[in-house]
């Protein structure tokens, strides 16, 4: 019902929410330390650029959790940013569960979500080198997308050269991801 009420809407275990042109999603994970008396949980928490989805051709679902270009699990918007499992067990109070989970996000979270839900944040901070959730080989491939489509020439060639850079060292594979920048934007 809260997520709800935050103009997010639901699929199975996971929540999103259009913001801007990106999409913001909300999953609940469930522990494998779950049992049939004790249910452990947290929820990731990420965004995903409708342009990078595009780009990399993932239109026609939700994305996976893998697949998301800025995510954090709850823990990590804390100021402790320690990892957080809830558990629900026959003792748990769960109205101060819930009002627990709710504060977590009113506080954290939805000011977090709210700063960086465009291109333009995620640009920003990629190339900060803050990444949350994604490979130095992520943040590089979706940082040279995005700059693709912008007026921004000399720090595109730049991060492409530092992409080149770091997959010939790491012997990866990126003529695929070469092709669609030159369909975007022909050097």
């Amino acid at each position: 019902m809260f997520f709800r009420d935050q103009g997010f809407k639901r699929n199975g275990y996971c929540f999103h929410q259009k913001r801007f042109e990106n999409l913001i999603l909300l999953n609940i994970q469930k522990s494998n330390l779950s049992t049939t008396e004790v249910i452990e949980f947290t929820f990731n928490i990420g965004i995903c650029s409708v342009y990078l989805l595009s780009f990399y051709q993932i239109e026609d679902k939700l994305p996976e959790t893998d697949d998301w270009h800025w995510r954090k699990r709850i823990g990590n918007f804390l100021p402790a940013n320690e990892d957080v499992w809830l558990k629900i067990s026959e003792t748990t109070n769960i109205q101060e569960l819930v009002k627990y989970s709710i504060e977590l996000f009113n506080k954290y979270v939805f000011p977090e979500l709210r700063n960086n839900s465009t291109d333009e944040e995620l640009v920003t901070q990629w190339l900060n080198k803050n990444s949350p959730g994604l490979t130095e080989f992520q943040r590089l491939l979706n940082l040279t997308a995005l700059l693709s489509k912008t007026n921004l020439d000399t720090i595109y060639l730049n991060v492409k050269s530092e992409l080149l850079n770091y997959a010939q060292k790491n012997r990866l594979s990126i003529s695929y991801h070469l092709n669609k920048l030159d369909e975007v934007k022909p050097d």
